[in-house]
């Protein structure tokens, strides 16, 4: 909690701190947040920037409309995470894992509490339909298996059709090793769940983060 009567002077206060070895000037990290391009045409490419300026990360979504190449340009020098929704199809998984380590995403958030969509009575009222794509899913949607960009890979909605839904610890693991990269597990809410997952994390690291959620 926040202490108050510590005889402290404003000229004394640093927020400045690290995380997964990283300086930061702040504690505070922006959270993973889909297409942001409906709040402002510049989208994630401006979130990304704000972040560099204030000295903390910026995370990318994968349901994001904008690439993890063009976020990893804007960012410079600025550390930034790549938070995924896992899918079924494994092909999915890796190529866009591989995306966020050619790019230079320093961990990944792995969201383990979304299985389905939801239940959104005002969008439904309105028949909301998302008026800008998902780049990093039509990245993977152009690309064939020999690598070329054919526009005859998977088609968007088949690859948001086969999110998964059913984690395990060895999903952890998979992230981890097809990355290389630090875990950020997000969307723990039990103590049951925080032991499995620790367990279940990168050991070399000595802990693992966990995002929890209200």
């Amino acid at each position: 909690m926040p202490r108050v009567l510590q005889g402290i002077e404003l000229k004394e206060i640093d927020l400045s701190t690290q995380l997964l070895g990283i300086p930061l000037k702040t504690p505070i990290i922006q959270a993973p947040m889909a297409a942001q391009g409906l709040a402002h045409a510049s989208g994630e490419l401006a979130t990304a920037k704000g972040m560099a300026q204030v000295g903390s990360i910026f995370s990318l979504s994968t349901y994001g409309n904008k690439t993890i190449e063009e976020v990893a340009n804007v960012s410079g020098k600025n550390p930034f995470f790549f938070q995924l929704y896992m899918s079924k199809n494994n092909q999915f998984n890796e190529f866009i894992l591989a995306q966020a380590v050619k790019h230079g995403a320093k961990a990944i958030i792995l969201t383990v509490d979304s299985p389905v969509g939801g239940y959104r009575e005002e969008d439904i009222k309105n028949n909301f339909q998302f008026p800008l794509g998902f780049a990093n899913l039509e990245m993977f949607a152009r690309k064939n298996d020999d690598g070329s960009k054919t526009g005859k890979g998977a088609g968007i909605s088949e690859i948001y059709a086969q999110a998964k839904q059913a984690f395990t610890p060895e999903d952890i693991a998979y992230v981890h090793r097809i990355s290389g990269l630090p875990v950020i597990v997000k969307g723990i809410q039990s103590p049951e769940d925080a032991e499995i997952a620790i367990q279940a994390g990168p050991q070399e690291y000595g802990f693992l983060i966990m995002v929890v959620v209200n």
